[in-house]
């Protein structure tokens, strides 16, 4: 039903039309003061009936314009009505790490790049800033990794715990329900995977 209708058959609509148009201060001067004198009967707690509420009606129906763009607004600005039950988190960079002790470490080179990519699969568990997580954070864990002395797929164990921990610390009501995390050493030709 739209807003013309509504104003049509419901006097409720009517009551409330008229404090909204008033609050637009769009009205010109004589409807203001049509308006201003219905306003103050509601906002009194009464309904206006009779023919105050025809009137009025009819002044609520001359500026639907007026509440169509009230009620667009307000429909934009909500937060989103769907309630989705997972959200897909994917995150990736680039952090560097010098190897130690050995041949048996990540990677062919005693200095390079790793690519990070991390993908996980959570309820929809919103902290109260309208945030799954805190994304820098889980970048800012592997700028931690700077000394590696352990297998591609040693590191990306110890990688999928430690994104686990720095998720469940940012969002503790976070419930995860499948994470990765995959490692990519220079020259990037190999990448290796550990799934929860």
């Amino acid at each position: 039903m739209n807003i013309a209708q509504l104003l049509s058959k419901s006097d409720v609509a009517v009551n409330r039309g008229i404090l909204a148009i008033l609050a637009s201060g769009k009205l010109d001067p004589f409807d203001a003061r049509g308006a201003t004198y219905y306003a103050s009967w509601i906002r009194a707690g009464n309904s206006l009936s009779g023919n105050h509420l025809v009137k009025a009606r009819a002044l609520t129906l001359k500026h639907v314009e007026i509440l169509q763009a009230i009620a667009a607004k307000k429909i934009a600005l909500a937060p989103p009505s769907i309630e989705p039950s997972k959200f897909i988190l994917n995150r990736e960079g680039i952090f560097h790490i010098t190897t130690v002790k050995g041949t048996s470490h990540c990677g062919t080179l005693p200095d390079f790049d790793v690519k990070y990519h991390v993908k996980a699969e959570c309820s929809a568990k919103l902290d109260a800033r309208g945030f799954l997580v805190d994304q820098m954070l889980i970048d800012k864990y592997f700028q931690t990794i700077k000394r590696v002395a352990v297998s591609c797929e040693q590191l990306a164990q110890g990688a999928l715990a430690g994104v686990k921990s720095v998720l469940l610390n940012d969002n503790p009501s976070l419930v995860i329900h499948g994470l990765e995390v995959s490692l990519s050493p220079a020259p990037f030709g190999a990448k290796m995977t550990c799934i929860l």
